[in-house]
């Protein structure tokens, strides 16, 4: 089973979530506190699932596009936009790197504990460098390095966290100055025996030369 197919089977079960709520909730407050969001903003999430960092920045910017690669995620940001009447969130399934959005056009990219499940982080950097209009900010929120169990075998995982060390020469090689890294919280989940992990999750900050 591969991870767009497991995304699918638990999003009408994952805004109920204490953990996943907490988590965006923190990572939105981050986004406030680093980033002058304005309404005259168009922005860009990566790996949106639910939706619900971006149902937390609405709706201080002009337009949003929310990607993912699963269906059932996009369904249940679907039927949320709709009870908000809400009219400027676009939503588009599928591999950002089958998608051809006009250069320099985004004022803002955030990503929540998404970019761990991407192979190439170079492509991806490359790819949001391009979108982004100069000066403007990429913003992420993902694991420290981990021992795998975060997901145990329920993901086809690719990266079990970043050394954010070596995520900044990344960032900086594919035309990024990192402005912040911290951080910002620390997960506790049981694992499969019941064992209680911690789990740092990182926030950083980046500004596109």
């Amino acid at each position: 089973m591969n991870d767009t197919n497991t995304f699918d089977e638990r999003a009408f079960e994952w805004d109920k979530h204490p953990l996943i709520v907490e988590l965006s909730g923190i990572f939105s407050d981050e986004i406030k506190k680093n980033i002058p969001l304005s309404s005259d903003m168009d922005l860009l999430e990566f790996g949106c699932g639910t939706g619900q960092v971006s149902m937390n920045l609405y709706p201080s910017a002009r337009s949003f596009k929310l990607i993912d690669t699963s269906p059932g995620m996009l369904g249940v940001l679907r039927q949320k936009i709709k009870q908000n009447n809400i009219s400027n969130m676009a939503l588009f399934c599928e591999d950002i790197f089958n998608l051809k959005f006009e250069k320099n056009q985004i004022d803002f990219v955030y990503s929540l504990m998404a970019f761990h499940h991407v192979r190439d982080i170079e492509q991806l950097l490359k790819t949001f460098h391009n979108l982004l209009k100069p000066g403007s900010y990429l913003c992420i929120g993902d694991l420290e390095p981990e021992d795998g169990s975060f997901h145990g075998d329920d993901f086809e995982e690719v990266h079990h966290g970043f050394d954010t060390a070596e995520l900044k020469n990344t960032f900086e090689e594919n035309g990024f100055e990192l402005t912040k890294v911290y951080r910002m919280h620390i997960v506790k989940k049981p694992d499969k025996a019941g064992r209680i992990g911690e789990y740092p999750i990182f926030f950083m900050a980046a500004k596109n030369n």
